[in-house]
This record gives structure tokens, C-alpha cells and sequence, in this order.
């Protein structure tokens, strides 16, 4: 097959957005008639993955790589608390599985791991593949060797989901799994925290359409991708996997944007901002030790509240942040601004309970 048709190939079955001038195949080898995957050797056995280049310049919504990349992951922190923050983002792999059920049973299986990471301005893509169970300890092995490479993972309810089901594999496999991060990044639990107020869902799909612009085109379900699996296992058809490994690609991808609009937000109070966004971002960097950067943001979120009842709201919260810094004086001014906002809106409350 010549350049130009690997080229639509992987346009067709790979990252449908990415221009087709730029877009590249690292493998070394076709695997069935659409995954082009390389054969790497692994301690274990021969093991499956592919891998593709996204240039700075690509779009994921209203994201370019490029602009994700020149911001610091230093501010990871403030959105998981406990977990030391990477100096590079070279340190940093994004993790999401496809797996063949949504336990921890023997019976479920991991059979895709994908990893994104940054290379200079750019993006790599790779996804390792289990094309059989009875390659599990090969498919494991360069999972392995590939996540050593690497500090701080960022994951998108990874640690519910995604890591325990790989060590679980692991275990079951008797070989020992090396995820000792430096520190582990799951992004679901700030997104609630800065979301669950403002939409209905949190879900990776919700945050693409209402914070990242990006809406998925014929996006496989990801109830039908264990299917799509048993299928293939069945008919050895890779066809029939080539929508799981598109749906696991923009998971990456999107994962990859989210910590960008998501650090862009919990670094510094800006233009654009909702006040529920403000305090949220001024609780979490109150949890990581940084009150300065929590005044930013409760004080942005008071200037900014013109409905009662929403200052009311977030100067209650803030009110507290206040009096447990010790700083009365302060607290005492913002029950001052309650008092004056209740009265001049005509209403009635107590405020015994804040006290």
C-alpha cells in the first residue's frame, strides 16, 4: 500500500480530525486489513501496539496541543491535593482503558491501554492492544515498560476504575505491577468540584460538549465496546474494533484538554469565570496550603456576585474560609456585607449558624 492510502487509512480509523498532511503511521507492520499496529518484543512474549503523532498545531475542540503544552502542570496540584505536582509535562502520561466489562472479576479483561504524552510541542498517541487473552502477560509487559517511562499519571476516574483493573491483571498474572507515581492526577473529582453545580452531568463526554466545544462524531457507546471485543475474539476481524480504538483516542485527547481548561481556571481568578467556578478553585487552593490564592478567588467571587441569593451563598462560604484563617476581622466585614445585602433585598434570615 502507498503513502497516500496508509494515510486515509488511518485518517478513516484513527483521529478523524487530524489533518491528513500531518497525520503519519509509526507502525511497522499491518495487523488484519485496518489496525496498523507494530509487533514489539517484550520479556513476555510479543506484544501489540500503535502509535501516532498529533502536531502542536492540531484542534481538539477549542484546544490546540500546542497551547496545552505551553502551560505549566506545576498547578496539578491544586486539582489533587495529596499528589506532588510534575515540574514538565514530559513526565506526565494520560491513561484510559477499554476494557471487556466494568468489575474487578477474573472475567473482565483489559484489552486496550491507551497512553498520551507530550514530546517537545507535540503529542504521541499509543495504544497498546491485547489481540488475544493468551497474550495477556506480553500485552502487560509493555504496559509496564511504557508507564515506567513516566512520574505522574493523569486519569480521568482512573483511580475507581482504570489503575485497580490493571493491577488486578497483573495479580492475576503473577507479575508485579509498577505504579508507584510520583503522584496520580484522577481528573473526575475536581471537574465535580467545579462542575456538578453548573451541569447536570460530569461525565468525559458532558465536559467535551459544555467546557471543551468538542462533540464526538458516530462515537462508539462505550456499553457496546466489550462487544465490539467478543466480536473480534469471534471473527477475528479488526474492522470491528476500529471505532473502540477512535472512542479511546479522543478519551486522550479530551483528557489532555480538560487539564488544560481545568488548570487554566484553579491558577488565577479571570475574564470568563463563573462564581460557583471561583469559589471552588479558591477551596481547592485553600486544601493545597495556598490561602493567597484563595483570597483571589473568594474576593473575585464577591465582586462578582450580583444576585442576592448567590452572594449570600458564596459569602457564607467565604465568611468561614476567614474565620478558620483566624482572620475575624475580615469575617466579621463579609457578615457586615450579608446583613447589608439581606436588608437592602427585603429579606429575612438567621445568621446564628454561620457563627
Amino acid at each position: 500500500m502507498d503513502l497516500r492510502g496508509r494515510l486515509d487509512r488511518l485518517k478513516r480509523y484513527g483521529l478523524l480530525d487530524l489533518p491528513e498532511e500531518l497525520g503519519r503511521p509509526a507502525a511497522s507492520r499491518v495487523y488484519g486489513d485496518s489496525l496498523s499496529l507494530e509487533a514489539v518484543i517484550t520479556s513476555r512474549g510479543r506484544a501489540w501496539r500503535r502509535v501516532m503523532m498529533v502536531p502542536a498545531e492540531y484542534r481538539h475542540g477549542r484546544v490546540t496541543i500546542d497551547a496545552i503544552a505551553r502551560q505549566s502542570p506545576e498547578a496539578l496540584n491544586l486539582l489533587s491535593v495529596s499528589e506532588i505536582a510534575p515540574t514538565d509535562w514530559e513526565q506526565v502520561v494520560f491513561l484510559d482503558t477499554e476494557t471487556t466489562g466494568l468489575s474487578l472479576g477474573t472475567g473482565t479483561y483489559v484489552f486496550l491501554v491507551g497512553l498520551s504524552y507530550f514530546q517537545g510541542r507535540q503529542a504521541v498517541l499509543e495504544q497498546i492492544f491485547l489481540p488475544d487473552p493468551g497474550d495477556e502477560p506480553a500485552f502487560l509487559a509493555l504496559v509496564r515498560q511504557r508507564l515506567e517511562a513516566f512520574s505522574h499519571v493523569v486519569t480521568f476516574n482512573g483511580r475507581s476504575f482504570d489503575l485497580p483493573l490493571l493491577k488486578h491483571r497483573f495479580t492475576l498474572n503473577r507479575m508485579t505491577p509498577v505504579f508507584d507515581f510520583a503522584g496520580h492526577h484522577d481528573l473526575l473529582h475536581p471537574a465535580r468540584r467545579l462542575w456538578r453545580q453548573l451541569l447536570d452531568s460530569c461525565r468525559l463526554t458532558a465536559l467535551e460538549q459544555h467546557r471543551l466545544g468538542f462533540r464526538r462524531v458516530d462515537d462508539i457507546p462505550g456499553a457496546e465496546v466489550p462487544t465490539r471485543y467478543f466480536i473480534y475474539l469471534q471473527e477475528q476481524d479488526p474492522e470491528s474494533l476500529a471505532p473502540v480504538f477512535e472512542h479511546n483516542a479522543n478519551d486522550l485527547l479530551s483528557s489532555m484538554a480538560l487539564a488544560h481548561h481545568m488548570l487554566s481556571i484553579v491558577e488565577k481568578p479571570r475574564r470568563g469565570l463563573t462564581v460557583t467556578e471561583a469559589v471552588a478553585a479558591g477551596r481547592m487552593a485553600e486544601a493545597a496550603q495556598q490561602p493567597a490564592l484563595a483570597c483571589r478567588f473568594f474576593d473575585w467571587a464577591l465582586d462578582n456576585s450580583s444576585d442576592p441569593a448567590l452572594f449570600l451563598k458564596t459569602a457564607r462560604t467565604i465568611s468561614l474560609f476567614h474565620k478558620r484563617a483566624g482572620r475575624r476581622d475580615r469575617a466579621v466585614n463579609v457578615w457586615e456585607a450579608m446583613v447589608t445585602c439581606i436588608e437592602s433585598a427585603g429579606q429575612s434570615a438567621i445568621l446564628a449558624s454561620i457563627f
